[in-house]
């Protein structure tokens, strides 16, 4: 948990220096593609004390786009749409019930809000390593089976977040301040019971589910 909340403060470092983010294109082309993903989507509940700066952000600066709580998830592994996954599907389905098998529920922590490039994200802290090891064992697996060679998941291997605001130009100051003022503010916690494949484009507005896996332990 130490670990991971020091990597956030740096992330949270670079956001400061490098203020402020370029803001996300208008592009329809960039907007409407879609992307394979590995998410966990905890119960709605979960983000009820998020929507306040939600509806903040919503309000004050109405050309972001705010997440619904259908949207919400938290991203475990982005495989983005660098090769033809439709053709090794199923070999992505059974990876994902193999490293599952056995998998009891995983409780995160939801502490603190950031600036990841254009968005703003709930930070989730893996309390028990859990999801590191899921990610360590899909990534094995890829590699082992040839689907990529070199398969890396790059910082989804260490820091897991869910986004709520997509921030497009202008990006005014005063949204720096306010994320400023949530940087330690314990959101409470979300429990992961069920692991998705799907396809999605970049807000999470249009997703198709290809596959779900539920942990029982």
């Amino acid at each position: 948990m130490t670990d991971q909340l020091v990597k956030f403060n740096q992330l949270w470092k670079e956001t400061r220096d490098l203020w402020p983010p370029a803001g996300f294109s208008r592009n329809i082309n960039s907007s409407t593609r879609l992307d394979w993903n590995i998410i966990a989507i905890p119960p709605p509940e979960s983000w009820r004390s998020l929507t306040p700066i939600i509806e903040v952000v919503g309000e004050q600066w109405p050309w972001n786009i705010p997440y619904t709580i259908p949207q919400m998830h938290i991203t475990i592994a982005g495989l983005s749409n660098t090769m033809n996954w439709t053709e090794r599907e199923k070999d992505l389905k059974s990876i994902l019930t193999d490293i599952t098998t056995g998998q009891v529920p995983i409780k995160l922590s939801l502490r603190g809000i950031n600036i990841l490039r254009n968005t703003i994200i709930v930070q989730t802290i893996d309390l028990d390593g859990s999801l590191r090891k899921l990610v360590g064992q899909f990534a094995k697996q890829i590699r082992d089976k040839k689907i990529v060679r070199n398969f890396r998941v790059g910082v989804h291997s260490e820091l897991w977040w869910a986004s709520i605001i997509r921030l497009y130009k202008p990006i005014p100051d005063d949204i720096l301040a306010l994320v400023a003022n949530f940087r330690d503010t314990d959101f409470g916690s979300a429990v992961i019971d069920s692991i998705e494949l799907c396809q999605n484009n970049k807000t999470f507005d249009s997703k198709q589910t290809l596959h779900t896996v539920k942990l029982k332990g």
